[in-house]
């Protein structure tokens, strides 16, 4: 089923799902058992384009943004079209519409997949809240009790000066600062760049999160038109 009372922007799927009459099981193909969906945005060929996305529990890690033809769907498709990211434009925007840019934006292009291809740090430090040691909010320098910081590291936000539970959580180890851990409070920004050469036409717009807390890889997904310059 779902997951509500964690939802985010979007709902975990955990387990089998009735969709539209027909069963949709946790590892199918969302290719195979969506039904195909309208293009939510069109994008010109060589543009920089505005994303978003946010989280609902923090497992830190980097992130990345890739184009697929809806024909060619495979990760190796995806990893061929990744989205290089315009430097200097990430941002985070608070679900009141205020937007600040993110003050140590960390690119990483040396030692990934697809080579040569930005990956962006997840701008929203991780705290251990599990851990003994980091359950004062209070004391932002603590250690745990392994000895690591309860903050991964400094938040991009000034007024982070603590932790406490997340709104709406029952759960003590759920935490969140103004711009830290498990931040529900609005978007990552980013502007990355529609590659040239591309074919226009129906496409899918792949995220893809890899974190480091885990051994875990969350995706997204939304259709997209690509179109060229001399497109109406």
């Amino acid at each position: 089923g779902t997951t509500p009372q964690f939802a985010g922007p979007g709902n975990a799927v955990f387990e089998s799902v009735s969709l539209n009459g027909s069963t949709i099981a946790q590892g199918d193909l969302g290719s195979a058992v969506l039904p195909v969906g309208a293009p939510v945005a069109t994008w010109r060929i060589g543009s920089a384009v505005e994303v978003k996305w946010a989280l609902r529990f923090n497992h830190g890690g980097g992130y990345q943004y890739r184009l697929c033809p809806v024909e060619q769907l495979s990760e190796d498709c995806f990893q061929a079209h990744p989205m290089r990211f315009v430097r200097n434009s990430q941002a985070l925007e608070w679900k009141n519409g205020t937007r600040r840019n993110v003050p140590d934006q960390q690119y990483v292009d040396e030692g990934v997949i697809p080579v040569g291809f930005d990956w962006m740090r997840n701008p929203i430090p991780v705290i251990s809240g599990q851990h003994p040691g980091c359950e004062d909010g209070r004391n932002v320098s603590a250690v745990d009790s392994r000895g690591i910081p309860c903050r991964q590291f400094e938040p991009p936000c000034p007024e982070d000066h603590g932790w406490g539970v997340t709104p709406g959580s029952s759960d003590a180890t759920d935490v969140m600062g103004p711009c830290s851990n498990n931040w529900v409070d609005g978007v990552i920004v980013d502007q990355v760049l529609v590659p040239d050469g591309l074919p226009p036409g129906a496409y899918v717009l792949g995220f893809r999160w890899d974190c480091e807390q885990t051994s875990q890889v969350w995706s997204s997904c939304s259709d997209i038109r690509l179109v060229a310059d001399d497109d109406e």
